[in-house]
This record gives structure tokens, sequence and C-alpha cells, in this order.
């Protein structure tokens, strides 16, 4: 077994069977390598070779389905999901095609999962930033407003908002990839209203407003000044936007000092 290994594998020998060293390119054409020699040469049945191999490689693989979803979401941010080939991705992460198709039923699966990630990712962080950040509800509210210029503004295709980038791309070929999106957004809007009737109860926010209308506006009126900031390649759209936010989560009115 282990000059088959040897075989399969060259660098497998001099790192002494160590399956934590190799890098995940690696472990990929080792994983598919090693399941097409037992099932080409020994003629042993494909699902028995896959659940063995699988199995001893299950900590690994998982490892590897991350990787290829990291690499795509950065080809994603820079060119779209229809701009980014298979080749190219395959390429860039540098996994076999097979190693592709094991974890994604195809391109569209693969944009599938790769939303999926970043809106569990979007909302843990959104999460974080309602309930850790800022002495109120509306300090932390206005912190994640802040937070959206900087990232949106920063140059850096991956940290930018990934629905501004493909949503309207992919409503219109992937009816799943856009319920993926609609279900995220309408998740984001649910949390940035219940940050503002949380306001309402600590008093930074006054009970004027709807909690449960204006939170979900407010939210499509920032993915709508970082498209219109995308147009006009100026910061005037999130200038405009700030302070509309501004003005519709105002503070309670201060009590007048009474005359003596």
């Amino acid at each position: 077994m282990r000059s088959v290994i040897s075989s399969i594998h060259p660098f497998h020998s001099r790192r002494r069977h160590r399956a934590d060293r190799w890098n995940l390119p690696e472990l990929a054409n080792f994983q598919t390598g090693l399941m097409n020699y037992f099932i080409d040469d020994f003629k042993i049945n494909r699902r028995l070779v896959y659940f063995v191999v699988s199995r001893h490689m299950q900590p690994r693989t998982n490892s590897i389905k991350e990787h290829i979803l990291n690499t795509g979401r950065g080809l994603v941010a820079q060119r779209g999901f229809g701009g980014m080939g298979l080749n190219e991705l395959l390429k860039s992460a540098s996994v076999p095609k097979g190693s592709f198709y094991h974890y994604f039923a195809s391109k569209e699966d693969f944009g599938c999962k790769l939303l999926e990630q970043y809106m569990l990712q979007y909302l843990t962080r959104l999460d974080e930033i309602l309930n850790t950040d800022g002495p109120n509800a509306r300090a932390r509210l206005m912190h994640y407003w802040s937070l959206w210029v900087r990232t949106q503004t920063s140059g850096d295709a991956c940290a930018q908002c990934l629905i501004v980038k493909v949503g309207a791309e992919i409503s219109d070929v992937s009816d799943e990839m856009r319920g993926i999106l609609e279900l995220g957004t309408r998740q984001i809007g649910a949390r940035i209203s219940q940050a503002i009737a949380e306001g309402q109860v600590d008093r930074s926010i006054s009970k004027a407003v709807q909690s449960n209308l204006l939170g979900t506006a407010l939210y499509e009126m920032w993915l709508g000044a970082s498209l219109m900031a995308k147009l006009s390649r100026t910061r005037a759209p999130f200038h405009n936007v700030m302070k509309t936010t501004e003005f519709l989560l105002p503070s309670p009115a201060q009590n007048p000092k009474k005359k003596s």
C-alpha cells in the first residue's frame, strides 16, 4: 500500500505520511488519484472506494470545499458570477475538475453554496456589530453604516458587498440563487428593524418611527446608494444616504427645561 500511495503522490515518503502537511491542491490531487487507481487498476466498486477514501480524508476534504468556495468568492467579487469561468476557478484553486464535481453538482450549485456561505458570514458579523459595538442601539446602527461605507470604498473587491455585485445578474439566470439572496436580504432588514426597536427601548431612537418598516427601507436605501456609488465612482451617494439615515433615526427630543 505504501508503494501505491508513493506512486500517486511523489511527496508522500518525504513527508512521512503526514497528511496535515499537504496543501489543499496536493490533497485534492492525491484523493482523486487514489480513487482512480483502485477503480481503474483493481476494478473495485466505485462506491466502496469513495466510501473508504472519503471517510479517511473527511476532515481535510471539508477544507478543500472551503478552499474552492473562498477562491471562487474572490473571482466572483472581481468579475461577477457570469464572468468567472469554471476552468479559471479550477486553475486558481489548483484543484482537478473531479474534486469540484465531488462537492458541487454544477456551476449553479457552486453559486448557491457560495451565496449561502456569504449570507451566513454576513449575518454572523451583523449580529456581532448590533449586539456588541456601541453604547446604545442607535450608535451600533450608525457604526454598521460607517463600516458599510468603509468596505464599499476600500478598493478591495473581496471586502465589498456581494449582493450589490451579483444581485441583479443572478436574479435573471438562477431562481434558486435569487431565492437565497432574497431570503438573506429579508433577514438583514429584520435585524435592522429589531435594532431600531431596541433603540426605542433604550431611548436612543425616537418612538415616532415605525421600526418594522424602517429597517427594511434603510437597508434598501443603502443597497441603492452602493449601486449609485459604483456608477458615479464617487462617495457622494454614501454621504447622502448617511445624512438621510441620521434624519430617519432621530434621537428622542430633549425635554425642555421648566422655567423656575
